[in-house]
């Protein structure tokens, strides 16, 4: 077929005055075609044949075949999907509707233990190619289907797992791990493939997850530190305390900031106590009193007297106590906003 075209561009090129047109030979269909040309317009054959011949190489062409291999069916997810009414609300944030909560709500999402509905996995992947800024929201609430699916689309990268975990036979003191599990490219990783693996560990070997978290510390930069002490939040317990104890001695601000709200969560935290301890000779229960002297001097309801803290010293600073209110707080004094954070770090049961 190529032949036949290549002598038809030719005689195009040199025109039907200087080479005559003769009709190429052709078998089956196109041949009987090509025998019913009129050579006595010989520009017009020309140019029919040209036709005929260019119709017959495209519907004729075969598909192309791609023989790379197909991708391995994804692994089960290792936890559920949220139900439908909370697809309901994470598909309208998807849609542009109060989407500044999205990060608070993937985030009680993967706290949960709950993961998106697989539907929706498309459109959150899109959304954190094209915000940058929530990937760090996104990537935690991700499984395996999700990381699956981020690896099938170059664009949707930034959450494909480029880690690997594997059994360790050798026993090797040395890995971090105490569970016969070996992490390979963790100091290496891409940040977001560093933070899916921990969302992953997180809800099967979170201590695991934690010894990867403490084997880089000292060497990570402070935006990736508070990143990956957001994801202990699932599957937070108290052997995280050492760590969230130290990371409040941390030179970032935002660090600080991220570890103290976690100690938070954990009322038998150090924190928690230390806060108890600050909180106690401050607040006195006065009980009833009953009117006395024929009711000449009334009776008194039972009534908490509260008293401020004198003044927010170093050990009140490093446990994430602010000293200034910020801007939607101005109604409150210092000493109240002191002792309003002191408050909020007690554990409820108290």
């Amino acid at each position: 077929m190529s032949d036949m075209w290549e002598n038809l561009l030719s005689s195009a090129m040199l025109g039907v005055e200087r080479r005559a047109f003769v009709a190429p030979p052709a078998e089956g269909a196109l041949g009987e075609l090509l025998g019913q040309l009129n050579t006595s317009d010989p520009e017009g054959a020309l140019l029919s044949a040209a036709a005929l011949v260019a119709l017959v190489q495209r519907v004729g062409q075969l598909p192309s075949i791609n023989d790379t291999p197909l991708p391995s069916a994804c692994e089960p997810d290792t936890r559920p999907a949220c139900s439908w009414h909370a697809a309901r609300h994470l598909a309208t944030m998807l849609g542009g509707t109060h989407r500044a909560l999205l990060p608070e709500w993937l985030a009680a999402l993967s706290s949960a233990g709950w993961r998106p509905p697989a539907a929706l996995l498309p459109d959150l992947l899109e959304l954190g190619r094209t915000q940058a800024d929530l990937r760090a929201a996104i990537l935690p609430a991700l499984d395996r289907r999700g990381r699956w699916l981020a690896a099938q689309n170059p664009d949707w990268s930034y959450a494909s797992n480029e880690l690997q975990v594997t059994r360790d036979e050798s026993h090797d003191p040395s890995l971090v791990t105490h569970h016969a599990l070996r992490v390979t490219g963790w100091e290496t990783g891409a940040r977001s493939a560093r933070l899916q693996l921990l969302a992953e560990l997180r809800t099967s070997a979170p201590e695991l997850a934690r010894e990867l978290v403490e084997s880089t510390w000292a060497s990570e930069r402070a935006d990736d530190r508070v990143v990956f002490l957001a994801t202990l939040a699932v599957g937070l317990n108290i052997d995280d305390q050492p760590l969230l104890e130290s990371a409040l001695d941390d030179r970032s601000k935002e660090v600080r900031r991220a570890a103290a709200e976690l100690l938070t969560r954990l009322p038998e935290s150090q924190r928690a106590q230390r806060m108890l301890a600050r909180a106690l000779p401050l607040l006195a229960w006065i009980p009833a009193e009953k009117s006395r002297m024929l009711g000449l001097r009334p009776g008194q309801p039972a009534r908490l007297e509260i008293a401020l803290p004198d003044a927010c010293d170093q050990p009140m600073l490093r446990d994430g106590i602010e000293p200034k209110p910020p801007a939607d707080r101005q109604d409150l004094g210092a000493k109240a906003w002191w002792l309003f954070q002191i408050l909020r770090a007690i554990p409820p049961a108290i």
